[in-house]
């Protein structure tokens, strides 16, 4: 991608990393994650998808100062209304209101509003300096406090019951295989079990100083995304 832009003239790449590779999945430290962090190694990354985003966001600082501008966005878990396309997280969403399973793995959820998500992609595009790189983070929220939210919104039962680490990783793996003979995603895989296992927390001062980046609260984000998935007809902007 970065060759043809190059010789297709292109005078700025904007390209979308996650803030998932900004930290070891096993280190355990609180401090909030930014852009500035040192990169932890390829062999910190919690599986596949990771690597691969690892591997794509070091061939774009490689490729930074020459004569392509290259900046870099760092979104947490975007969530929102359902069109064409859904990210995971709302697929998640959608399965917990339609077929909730009988227990949840608790992890927090640091959830950004998707259409918030793009317009920082144009204001990036449009304002920020070369080579800059932002964390995109909103609010933290225990998968708890999601499934209460959900209930609330809905007006149907959430599960209740807790299962430890240990169980969703056993899940996890078990999925994995699954998946490799059916061809379908797992519900649940080993490399996103790894990713919840701490809490994170973010700093997107960068963001908010240079994008106006202004975060939903969660709780905004859940009832938007909840709400278009219950009636496909209903305005998802309202």
């Amino acid at each position: 991608m970065i060759a043809a832009a190059k010789a297709l003239g292109v005078r700025r790449l904007i390209a979308t990393s996650t803030a998932l590779i900004l930290r070891d999945w096993r280190d355990p430290n609180p401090e909030p994650i930014s852009e500035h962090d040192p990169k932890p190694p390829l062999e910190s990354m919690p599986g596949p998808y990771s690597r691969s985003k690892w591997l794509a966001d070091e061939a774009l600082r490689r490729a930074m100062g020459g004569s392509l501008d290259i900046l870099i966005l760092y979104p947490t878990v975007p969530m929102g209304p359902p069109d064409h396309f859904a990210t995971e997280p709302t697929d998640m969403i959608k399965g917990f209101l339609h077929h909730p399973p009988p227990a949840y793995l608790e992890m927090g959820l640091n959830l950004i509003d998707v259409d918030q998500t793009a317009k920082a992609h144009l204001a990036a595009a449009q304002n920020a300096p070369d080579g800059s790189r932002f964390v995109l983070a909103g609010e933290t929220i225990g998968f708890g406090a999601m499934l209460d939210h959900l209930a609330q919104i809905s007006d149907r039962p959430m599960p209740r019951k807790t299962i430890p680490y240990w169980l969703a990783a056993m899940a996890g793996h078990g999925g994995n295989i699954i998946s490799r003979l059916n061809g379908k995603a797992p519900a649940a895989s080993v490399e996103g079990v790894r990713a919840a296992r701490f809490f994170r927390r973010y700093d997107s001062s960068l963001a908010r100083a240079l994008l106006h980046w202004q975060p939903l609260p969660a709780s905004q984000i859940l009832r938007r995304t909840a709400e278009a998935i219950l009636d496909p007809k209903a305005d998802p902007r309202k």
